[in-house]
């Protein structure tokens, strides 16, 4: 598995968090309401970078926050 950097877009934000999976269409394919950012954006430090990465959470956790709100979102 690999560690993905990962977007949920709201307009005036986002919520960013690293995914572990075995692709980015993977990812796409579950949860195509998530950008997969194949770089580090240029706006974020190293050290939040460093930070997202550490805490990768796994594609299949579906007791994930993020993910919880993505299904809520996809029930509105």
């Amino acid at each position: 598995m690999q560690k993905f950097l990962v977007c949920l877009d709201y307009d005036t934000g986002g919520i960013w968090r690293a995914v572990l999976a075995d692709s980015a269409s993977t990812i796409k394919e579950k949860y195509p309401e998530l950008e997969v950012e194949l770089r580090k954006p240029e706006w974020m430090s190293d050290d939040m970078y460093d930070d997202i990465m550490d805490h990768a959470i796994d594609l299949d956790n579906s007791n994930n926050k993020l993910f919880k709100t993505i299904l809520s979102l996809r029930s509105e």
